[in-house]
């Protein structure tokens, strides 16, 4: 009824509203035939989305104070006799449709509550924005059904912050919570109210200037979807808003990865390296903080690897799809993706992770044990040139496996190069043909043509020498590349970053970590987990707390210090 209402009595320009719903249902249909006074819907129910939106607040009204403080300088400046300290003298001065009311809903308003009384940085913002906001033009209007609990995150100071009160038939402790009165004499006549009807109480000053609440009976009016509706699809005529789509957050919805979206975004706000390189920026998805997106840099020095446990073979797909396409868009790369056959999200997605190498010539996929050995002990020859500016992405599938196939090698000697093979088997060559040419220089010796005028022509070095095979050359010439390579997969992973050489370990679940002791976390500072058990996150993360909200969609990426849940981007 107040947001119908609203759209119906007042201009865009006038009001702004923001939606919030942690039940996520009330607002829901908002989402769509949205009337232009609704510029943001909020559906989370995570402790992430309540600090971010307070934080939205918190910066709306940053903006509005730096706004008025310097229409009181400009109009002194230009002869102004009176101050403008408000949102309602700036709107005397600058006229009505200046700057926009904003009214802000909060549904389940006991949720954002509760999550404020865990962190107090955010408690204080929360009763800075009921004690000063006000005065910005900003109103927050708090629904609940139980007052009671959804009060408890504020300090008295804060509850009296909150000047007009609407109750619906609820027991007693609630209407006294939600009127804010004790007297059982002023609450006994509220509680049997009949559906529809409401009590308003409101703040009012008397000739002392006293603050004196009144409580009043009044009878709500009733909107139904269709009456709603018809309202929303009116007001988009009237204001030529037939097209119009608001901010919405919904951790429930996956985005797809838009590169020109990003592309743009990294010109407008990522400051570049003071040689004019800029950082391996991965994106993963949008973030419940209300950000552009979750993302990172990948630097060049120690432990700037990836690694990602748990969750389902789809969601491990997206992280991987999104860290390739962003690695993807340096100018200069390389992927090379080492899979082992049976790892999951490799028999779920070969097809999809083959497409990889057809898309980029610079993407390959080694699925072949030996092939993967020989490519270790080429990456190892990449770290050992610390002049390399290739930016290299080594992806691992099934790395706990790999390690337990290998770790039954019995040849624990690292194998030569195929470019070293060639090298020493053409050297070999050149000498062999040095020796025949000698030898054939002899064949014009004077005595050895009398001995053959006397004897006649004979073979003189026997078939085998003129039927020798010419000697293997490359990969060929080695029997095996299979080697115990653990420790070499350890060495790549531990000091690839500083020549630029990145790694992504996809682990099922962070029990793998167990199974390949020679990778180390400490090695992988961008970490992403999906739902996992306590104890897995407890070796995972060291907290098991930070991933405890994460539901549906959500995954939680932590960088060593700070972490966010976010939504992947869809495949």
């Amino acid at each position: 009824m107040l947001i119908s209402s609203i759209v119906m009595n007042y201009t865009p320009e006038d009001v702004e509203i923001w939606l919030s719903d942690y039940k996520i249902t009330e607002f829901y249909s908002y989402k769509t035939n949205t009337p232009p006074h609704i510029r943001f819907i909020g559906l989370s129910k995570t402790s992430d989305f309540s600090y971010a939106f307070l934080d939205k607040i918190i910066d709306e009204m940053n903006r509005r104070q730096t706004i008025i403080a310097q229409a009181d300088y400009d109009y002194k400046a230009g002869g102004g006799k009176s101050n403008i300290t408000s949102f309602g003298d700036y709107r005397k001065v600058y006229g009505k449709n200046s700057m926009t009311r904003l009214l802000i809903i909060v549904d389940e308003f006991h949720v954002m509550s509760q999550h404020a009384q865990l962190e107090t940085e955010y408690k204080t913002k929360l009763e800075n924005i009921l004690s000063e906001a006000r005065a910005l033009g900003i109103i927050l209007l708090l629904s609940d059904q139980a007052i009671v609990d959804g009060l408890r995150g504020l300090s008295d100071k804060g509850k009296k912050q909150i000047k007009a009160r609407i109750a619906l038939s609820n027991y007693k402790d609630e209407l006294e919570e939600t009127l804010n009165e004790k007297e059982a004499d002023k609450i006994r006549s509220f509680i049997h109210m009949k559906v529809g009807e409401v009590a308003v109480q409101t703040i009012q000053e008397n000739e002392d200037r006293e603050e004196v609440p009144t409580i009043e009976r009044a009878m709500a009016i009733y909107i139904n979807g269709t009456c709603r509706y018809n309202v929303n699809e009116k007001a988009r005529t009237i204001y030529h808003a037939e097209d119009y789509v608001p901010d919405v957050f919904d951790d429930r919805v996956v985005d797809p990865m838009k590169i020109e979206e990003i592309d743009q975004w990294e010109k407008e706000n990522v400051i570049s390296h003071r040689d004019g390189s800029k950082d391996i920026h991965i994106y993963l998805g949008r973030p419940v903080n209300l950000g552009f997106a979750l993302h990172f840099p990948l630097l060049q020095r120690k432990g700037n690897n990836i690694m990602c446990a748990s969750g389902t073979e789809e969601q491990q797909m997206r992280i991987l799809r999104a860290i390739i396409s962003s690695f993807a868009r340096q100018s200069d790369f390389s992927v090379d993706i080492m899979a082992d056959s049976y790892a999951s999200v490799y028999r779920e997605y070969k097809p999809e992770i083959l497409e990889f190498g057809k898309n980029y010539p610079e993407i390959r996929v080694h699925d072949d044990l030996e092939d993967i050995c020989y490519k270790i002990v080429e990456t190892l020859e990449i770290i050992k040139d610390r002049s390399n500016t290739r930016k290299q992405l080594i992806v691992w599938l099934g790395l706990d496996s790999m390690a337990d196939i290998l770790a039954d090698e019995r040849n624990k000697r690292t194998p030569v190069l195929k470019k070293a093979e060639e090298k020493a088997t053409q050297s070999e060559v050149s000498e062999s043909v040095s020796e025949e040419e000698s030898e054939k220089t002899d064949f014009n010796d004077p005595a050895l043509d009398e001995f053959s005028a006397l004897f006649g022509d004979m073979d003189l070095f026997g078939e085998e020498d003129i039927n020798e095979e010419e000697p293997e050359t490359g990969k060929e010439a080695q029997t095996s590349y299979l080697y115990d390579a653990r420790n070499d997969i350890a060495r790549i992973i531990h000091l690839g970053p500083t020549c630029n050489v990145f790694n992504l370990v996809i682990y099922d679940s962070a029990s793998a970590l167990r199974d390949f002791r020679e990778v180390k976390t400490l090695d992988f500072n961008h970490k992403i987990a999906f739902p996992m058990s306590d104890y897995e996150a407890g070796e995972f993360l060291d907290q098991p707390r930070l991933i405890r909200e994460l539901s549906g969609q959500l995954a939680y990426y932590h960088n060593g210090r700070s972490g966010n849940r976010f939504v992947p981007y869809k495949l």
